[in-house]
């Protein structure tokens, strides 16, 4: 029973780790409150970056592709993980949920790198940095927006 408490703690702490920026993708939870989220999302990049029209053009359907890309992993992640969560799991079992987590982890720093080099293709290097540090503050603030913390910071 104990191992079962543990194994369940890892798993769901591995679920919560990568779940906060899936849970925008399609298909996850209330539709309208992801869609919102995802304007929200879209609005605060663009502000962020300073995008041009053209920049915006050339973007968002790159970064679009992106995200479906990565929300498609997520999924994944997250199914196998649920169908394994109520069950006795053997040590095999636990340690081929273990390695498909830490290959879920490669395909998604793979996914990155591949559309980092595409980012830079349609912006500047300063830009793309913007990108990044505008989407992990975006994800603090969406956070503390949903822990009552007050609106997100400008």
């Amino acid at each position: 029973m104990k191992t079962r408490i543990t194994i369940l703690s890892i798993f769901t702490v591995l679920l919560f780790s990568t779940s906060v920026f899936a849970q925008q993708g399609p298909g996850m939870g209330n539709p309208q409150k992801n869609e919102k989220v995802k304007a929200m999302k879209v609005e605060y990049i663009t502000s962020k970056l300073e995008l041009t029209p053209s920049e915006a053009q050339s973007f968002w359907p790159l970064y679009n592709e992106f995200m479906t890309k990565l929300h498609d992993l997520e999924r994944s992640r997250k199914k196998k993980l649920r169908a394994s969560a109520d069950k006795e799991l053997t040590d095999d079992e636990v340690n081929a949920l273990i390695k498909f987590n830490f290959e879920t982890d490669q395909k998604i720093l793979d996914l990155r790198m591949a559309y980092d080099g595409k980012f830079k293709k349609v912006l500047s290097i300063q830009k793309v940095g913007k990108l990044y540090a505008a989407e992990h503050q975006f994800r603090h603030d969406l956070l503390r927006k949903m822990k009552g913390g007050g609106p997100p910071a400008k």
